[in-house]
Parts: structure tokens; sequence; C-alpha cells
């Protein structure tokens, strides 16, 4: 009769299960960082430019912004732009495409790339051709500006990479400067 509990099974075994551990532990989804924005009242001032358009949407016009940072990286830093992007420009004869109300985007930041995670309310946003490109282009070419060592924007709605926001503008790539001229 042969042995089922030999010391050779009984180490075969302990392996398997610390591989499966090992497993289990590399698997694991990496945890999202919290960030404290409330660090006290000590900000950071930055300038950046900001892109808007024209009345005709036919050209971009420019705006410099200081805006005030709670915590000085970024991912901080391109989600206040987006956010000023939003409350719209300052300057006579200029217009912004992006809707002024409900949730800004997330914005992250990772070797080099802009993520720009757009809310799902944006989709229903009853825009052209025209309309939503400029969109996507000034949000683009306001983020490539903040570094211009980060090479291209990515969009996504909800966290899930999508064909178009609202049927006209190819999402599945990323933008870069050549992308939005």
């Amino acid at each position: 009769m042969n042995k089922v509990l030999t010391p050779v099974n009984i180490i075969a075994l302990l392996l398997l299960a610390a591989a499966g551990l090992f497993y289990y532990f590399v698997t694991l989804p990496p945890s999202v960082p919290e960030y404290d924005l409330n660090t006290g009242g000590a900000t950071v001032s930055k300038n950046v430019r900001l892109y808007f358009n024209d009345p005709a949407l036919e050209k971009y016009r420019t705006e410099e912004r200081s805006l005030q940072l709670p915590v000085d990286n970024e991912t901080t830093l391109a989600q206040l732009a987006i956010k000023a992007l939003m409350t719209g420009p300052k300057a006579e004869g200029s217009v912004s495409t992006l809707p002024k109300t409900g949730d800004a985007p997330v914005v992250f930041t990772r070797e080099g790339h802009y993520y720009v995670n757009i809310p799902a309310s944006w989709q229903k946003l009853n825009y052209g051709s025209t309309a939503e490109l400029l969109l996507i282009c000034t949000i683009t070419r306001t983020l490539l500006d903040l570094n211009p060592n980060n090479l291209d924007v990515a969009f996504m709605v909800e966290g899930k990479t999508v064909e178009s926001l609202a049927g006209h503008v190819d999402l599945r790539n990323a933008f870069n400067r050549e992308s939005c001229p």
C-alpha cells in the first residue's frame, strides 16, 4: 500500500498552497491613493494657459490664469485646470465648449500620460462633430501645456474606454499635440 503523506507530498502541498497565496496577493487590484486636499492655509500658486474657442468655433483662444493649489503635484494641477475650463473664459470674445454645471472629469497622470475620466452625463450633451472635437481638444491642449514632458491624453467615460463621447470623435486612441492643431 502506497503512503499518501510522504515528506515529498507534504512539501509539494505546502508549495502549492504558497503559490496559491502568492497568486492571490499579486492579482489584487492596486489601492487608489487618497489625497487630503485640505492642508490648511498654505497654497501654491501656478500660472496656467487655458484653451477656449472663438464664438465661430474656428480658432483657439488662450487665457492665462493663476490657480491656487492646496497640494503641489501634477494631478492636482490638472484637476484644477479642468475645473477652470468648466467655469469658462473671463475674456470677452471667447467661449467654452465644456459644460459649466455637473460633475467635472477626473484626471490621472501616469508615466507621461494623462487619463481623463469623463462623467456619463457628458454623453448626453447634444454636440455636433465640431463642438465635440473642440471639447476634447481644449482639454488636451490645456493639459499638455501644463507639463511639456507629457505625451498624450487618453479619454474614458465612467472608467471605461469608449468609441466616442457623442458619436463623432473617436476616443479609442489617445490625443497628442498633433491631434489637435
